[in-house]
């Protein structure tokens, strides 16, 4: 297969780690650099396709090519970069486009890409660019269904790639000097201003305009562009927290999504745009590896408020209500944060109860927090942080700023300690025992197999080292 494509490749060239192109050719300099990476590191091109569903092993052979066009109907068109993934009984192959700066891939250029794939016998289509998505399965300009079932389509922005080589670099998996010193240029590389590669994200004109609006009591118009750009840039905003804080916590966390919504991004986007319709909200959730729960983050328009918040479980083999709450309490009896809210969720109807976290630190106070005349235990404990955001909601520069530096924060003195309540094991009640005369089992001799105990290679509970 692999052969048999690059028999059909009329122009392009092997990806190379210091391509020698002009300073106006960042896109094809970035990709160049990107592809001979992957064909050097295992560790990082493994980390990098693994959402592709592909497998790389150290006896993988990763090949790369640049500015490819090929013998057929389409041979005028040429894509950044072609890589071919070779294992033993399968190869995988991807066309590459990328951009720098502003720029975004439109539909006609995803599209026309997607016809070479087809008619090459080509996988899958990756476009990279400083857009950020929550996913690497959910395009963040292609507006499209997908013309081709059996092509994928996948999207990368920069700084997600440069955030896998950091951890990568961080975690020390890379234990081949060679190929952690190349990986450390390729950060060095992504990184630099000059690459024209952004690590940092840019609010339209819409955010700024419905902002205002909103302010004035104007209703947000379901079908409008603004709108829709402003959600756009509120996926965006989401995606670039959640690699800030995957690289403070040296650990790959994830937007979480619905799944209906990382099956159909459409949907996600309909629905976002009703809950900004309808209560002037943007919700969204981060997935933290091992941690008690998602980290919720909420913005509201209209309040000019930043709302952070994670939930855990409280007791169920507890009898009073007291000591449910106790195990919330418990776990920040040293903190001294006082914007922090404790917020008890109860069962069924019962309204939920909340207060100032520090208020309640002392037991004789949590009574307060109980509903009246209940006697059952909470269903659940929020742990809340609300930032006032001011006139800052609508500054481009601030708003990132801040977003980033709330979310890390609220993490460090919330998430990180909190922990779900969890069932202990049985214990055992009683020693039964059953004798062979009860059951009419007679004890049966076992003909020892000398052979078979020279062979075993342990001794009466030692390890036989000859």
């Amino acid at each position: 297969m692999a052969n048999q494509l690059e028999e059909r490749i009329i122009k392009g060239a092997a990806a190379r780690l210091f391509p020698v192109l002009p300073e106006s050719k960042k896109e094809e300099r970035a990709t160049s650099v990107l592809l001979s990476v992957l064909t050097i590191v295992p560790d990082f091109s493994s980390r990098i396709l693994e959402v592709c569903e592909v497998k790389v092993s150290p006896r993988t052979v990763i090949s790369g090519y640049t500015e490819v066009s090929f013998k057929g109907e389409h041979a005028n068109l040429r894509p950044d970069g072609l890589l071919i993934v070779s294992n033993q009984k399968s190869t995988w192959t991807a066309l590459i486009e990328s951009k720098i700066g502003n720029s975004a891939h439109s539909d006609d250029q995803v599209e026309s890409y997607l016809n070479i794939a087809k008619e090459q016998g080509i996988n899958a289509v990756i476009t990279i660019s400083n857009q950020y998505t929550a996913s690497p399965q959910i395009h963040p300009s292609y507006s499209k269904k997908p013309k081709h079932k059996n092509i994928s389509l996948y999207h990368f922005s920069w700084a997600s790639i440069n955030a896998a080589s950091i951890l990568l670099i961080e975690n020390k998996s890379v234990s081949d000097k060679e190929q952690a010193f190349i990986l450390h240029e390729l950060t060095r590389f992504l990184s630099h201003e000059s690459s024209g590669i952004s690590s940092t994200i840019s609010l339209p004109k819409s955010w700024k305009t419905i902002c205002d609006e909103v302010f004035q009591g104007i209703p947000i118009k379901k079908t409008s562009p603004e709108t829709a750009d402003l959600v756009a840039a509120w996926f965006q905003l989401l995606r670039y927290s959640t690699i800030s804080l995957s690289l403070a916590l040296s650990r790959s966390c994830i937007v979480n999504l619905a799944r209906k919504h990382l099956a159909d991004n459409n949907q996600r986007i309909q629905d976002s745009i009703s809950l900004l319709v309808s209560k002037n909200l943007l919700s969204g959730a981060i997935q933290v590896p091992d941690a008690a729960s998602n980290l919720e983050i909420e913005i509201d328009l209209n309040k000019r408020t930043l709302k952070l918040s994670s939930k855990i479980q409280t007791p169920k083999d507890v009898k009073q209500t007291r000591a449910a709450m106790n195990f919330a309490f418990g776990q920040f009896k040293n903190t001294d944060d006082v914007s922090l809210l404790i917020k008890f969720n109860w069962p069924g109807r019962i309204a939920a109860t909340q207060g100032v976290l520090i208020d309640y630190l002392e037991e004789e106070k949590r009574p307060q927090l109980v509903p009246e005349g209940f006697k059952g235990l909470p269903v659940s404990a929020e742990i809340i942080r609300i930032i006032d955001l001011g006139a800052g909601i609508k500054s481009n520069k601030k708003l990132n700023e801040l977003f980033n530096e709330e979310v890390i924060n609220y993490y460090r003195n919330s998430l990180q300690i909190m922990k779900n309540w969890q069932p202990k094991a049985p214990k055992v009640k009683r020693q039964t025992v059953v004798s062979n005369d009860e059951v009419n089992i007679a004890p049966v001799a076992t003909p020892i197999d000398s052979q078979a105990v020279k062979r075993w290679p342990f001794k009466l509970g030692v390890f036989d080292n000859n």
